[in-house]
C-alpha cells in the first residue's frame, strides 16, 4: 500500500468525531454508573481503531508509491515532480506498465502523441485526444514527470488571463488539466496553444474530472532529451580552478574534469534553482511586494525599496544577472520562508540530484551539490527551461519587466559571446569561491551541440570558462 493522503486521515477523524458525538448520551449513562474514566477511554480508543481497520479493510486505495528500476538500473521510489528519465519513451512505458500491474488509479498525459488516458484499479476507463498544450521552449512548457492531483473544481476562473477553465484539475504549480476555456461573454478562446495547461474538449474534461481524486498520480510524457553517441577528439589544457567539468549535454561526452564527485559548497549558485522553481510555480508577470527583510541585504547593486511592487520576472532578471540578495529574499518571502527550502530540495531530488542539499535558497556555505548533479540541472534547464537561460544571459521580455528596472544586464564577459546560452556566473566583486555554471550552443559539423561548463574555486570564473569553451572549439575542428 502506498502513502495515505492527509485528506483520507481527515475523513477518518471526521468519522470518529461524528461517532463520538452520536454516542455522547451513552457516555453520560456510563458515567452515571461510575465506571472508571480509564475504562471509558479504553472503550472509545478501541472503537476509534476499529473504525480505522474497517475503513482500510473495505476501501480499495490506489497505489501511490511505486518502486522500480531507475534510469541507471538501481531500484528506487519514484518521486513526485519533473523527471528527466520520463522523457525516454521506453522508460515511460515501463513505469506506466508497473502502475497498471499494481492496479493503481492514475492519469496519463502523453504530450508527444497528444493523448489523455484515465486508469481505475489498473484498468483503462477513458482515452481521448489532447486539444492543446503549452508552447515548447517557454515557461509554459510542461516537463515530463510524475505529478499528482492537488485539487479540482468544476469552474476555475484564471485571474491571469481573464478566462474560465471548466472542469479544472490542478497537478503541478500553475499547470491544470481542463476543458476549453471561455471569456466572460461566453466566447471560446480561439488560440490553438494553451498558456501551459493541458487543454481538453470540455465533454472529455468532464469525464476526466469525474474520475480524478486528490492525490491521484498524473504521469506526463513529453519527449525531450535523448542521448546520442557523438564523440570528440583532443584534450583540454590546465585550468586554474580547483574543480571543473566540461561536458556535452546530449552525448554525455566529458571533455575534461578536475576534482572528485564528492559534495562541495555551491553557495550563490543556489539562486539558479531558486529562480527555476519560482518561475514554474508562479506566473512570471505576477506582482510581488519587496519585504523589509530584503532591502539592505549585502548585494552587488541595491535596486529596490521596501513595499515596492515588482514583477516576478523582474526579480528573476536581477536574481540571475546580478546574484541579487534583494531579489532572492523577496522571492523566498513570497513563496514562504519555511516552505521554500523543502520545496526546492524535493524538486531537485526529483530531477535526480540526490546529493544536492539546500539549507538556504538565497545562498549559503552549507548548500552542497556534486558535479554530476549540476550536469543534471544543466540538462533540465537546457532541454526544458530555455526561458530561464534566456533571462540569465540578458535576453529579457519587456512585457513582464518593470520599466524602472530596464537597465538589467549580466555583469560578466560571457554575455558578449554569441554561443552563450545562459547559466549563472558570479558578478565582478562577488566571492568567487562559489560555483559558476555556463551552457553554450556550438555548431559542430552543421549540428548544434549543448556544452555545459561548471567551474568552482576560480579567481576569475568567466575567464576560465572561456578558456574551456575555446578548447572545445579547437577539439571539434
Amino acid at each position: 500500500m502506498g502513502k495515505i493522503s492527509v485528506l483520507i486521515f481527515s475523513q477518518i477523524l471526521i468519522m470518529a468525531e461524528k461517532n463520538f458525538r452520536d454516542h455522547m448520551e451513552t457516555v453520560s449513562r456510563i458515567a452515571s454508573f461510575q465506571i472508571p474514566f480509564s475504562v471509558v477511554v479504553l472503550i472509545y480508543g478501541l472503537s476509534f481503531w476499529i473504525v480505522i481497520f474497517v475503513y482500510f479493510h473495505f476501501y480499495n486505495f490506489p497505489v501511490y508509491e511505486i518502486t522500480l528500476p531507475n534510469y541507471e538500473g538501481e531500484a528506487f521510489v519514484l518521486e513526485y515532480g519533473p523527471q528527466m528519465s520520463l522523457q525516454d519513451e521506453l522508460y515511460f512505458n515501463d513505469v506506466k506498465e508497473i502502475f497498471i500491474k499494481k492496479e493503481s488509479s492514475f492519469i496519463v498525459a502523453n504530450l508527444e502523441k497528444m493523448t489523455m488516458q484515465g486508469y481505475k484499479g489498473g484498468e483503462k476507463v477513458l482515452e481521448f485526444p489532447i486539444a492543446a498544450k503549452g508552447q515548447d521552449g517557454t515557461w509554459t512548457e510542461t516537463p515530463a514527470g510524475l505529478y499528482r492531483v492537488e485539487w479540482k473544481t468544476e469552474s476555475h476562473h484564471s485571474s491571469l488571463y481573464g478566462v474560465t477553465m471548466p472542469y479544472s484539475v490542478q497537478f503541478f504549480g500553475n499547470y491544470f488539466i481542463h476543458g476549453w476555456p471561455y471569456h466572460p461573454d461566453g466566447r471560446a478562446v480561439a488560440s490553438p496553444v494553451s498558456a501551459g495547461c493541458i487543454r481538453l474538449e470540455t465533454e472529455n474534461a468532464q469525464e476526466l474530472y469525474d474520475i480524478a481524486r486528490v492525490g491521484m498520480p498524473v504521469l506526463v510524457f513529453e519527449k525531450g532529451y535523448s542521448r546520442d553517441d557523438f564523440a570528440y577528439f583532443g584534450s583540454v589544457g590546465d585550468i586554474s580552478a580547483e574543480k571543473y567539468l566540461l561536458v556535452d549535454l546530449k552525448s554525455d561526452f566529458v571533455f575534461s574534469r578536475k576534482g572528485s564527485d564528492e559534495p562541495f559548497s555551491i553557495k550563490g549558485l543556489s539562486k539558479l534553482p531558486l529562480g527555476l522553481i519560482a518561475g514554474e510555480r508562479h506566473f512570471i508577470g505576477s506582482n510581488i511586494i519587496v519585504p523589509e527583510i530584503a532591502v539592505g541585504k549585502k548585494t552587488y547593486k541595491p535596486r529596490f525599496k521596501v513595499g515596492e511592487e515588482v514583477t516576478l520576472y523582474t526579480l528573476l532578471a536581477v536574481l540571475l544577472s546580478e546574484s541579487s540578495n534583494e531579489a532572492s529574499h523577496s522571492i523566498i518571502t513570497h513563496m514562504g520562508n519555511s516552505n521554500t527550502a523543502s520545496l526546492l530540495n524535493n524538486h531537485l531530488y526529483s530531477l535526480g540530484m540526490q546529493d544536492t542539499h539546500i539549507k538556504d535558497p538565497s545562498g549559503h556555505i552549507e548548500n552542497v551539490s556534486t558535479l554530476r548533479d549540476l550536469v543534471s540541472l544543466s540538462k533540465y534547464l537546457y532541454f526544458n527551461r530555455m526561458s530561464l537561460l534566456e533571462i540569465s544571459r540578458g535576453k529579457l521580455n519587456s512585457v513582464y519587466l518593470n520599466p524602472n528596472h530596464n537597465d538589467i544586464t549580466p555583469n560578466h564577459s560571457l554575455k558578449e559571446n554569441v554561443s552563450f546560452a545562459g547559466g549563472f556566473i558570479p558578478h565582478d566583486g562577488e566571492d568567487f569561491e562559489g560555483v559558476s555554471l555556463a551552457i553554450f550552443e556550438m555548431e559542430v559539423h552543421g549540428e548544434k551541440r549543448p556544452i555545459a561548463i561548471i567551474v568552482a574555486g576560480s579567481s576569475n570564473p568567466a575567464e576560465d570558462i572561456l578558456k574551456l569553451f575555446d578548447s572545445v572549439r579547437l577539439t571539434s575542428d
